[in-house]
């Protein structure tokens, strides 16, 4: 039981996303730039990063071939 530790994890705060019937498109976050944190994440986190990368490549896989 020594070698047990305790991982404490990053808290995830969704963003607040605001409807306003007066416009076509829903904000996301206060500035609406959490797809610049997304973005963010995935530049500096090797981790999501490759995530990311490798589930996109078993989606993906070697492209989409269109045959007639």
């Amino acid at each position: 039981m020594d070698n047990l530790h305790i991982v404490t994890l990053a808290e995830y705060n969704r963003p607040k996303i605001k409807e306003q019937n007066n416009r076509d498109w829903v904000s996301y976050g206060d500035n609406n730039d959490y797809y610049s944190y997304l973005i963010k994440l995935f530049i500096n986190s090797a981790t999501n990063n490759a995530i990311i990368q490798g589930v996109s490549q078993m989606i993906y896989g070697k492209g989409i071939d269109a045959l007639d």
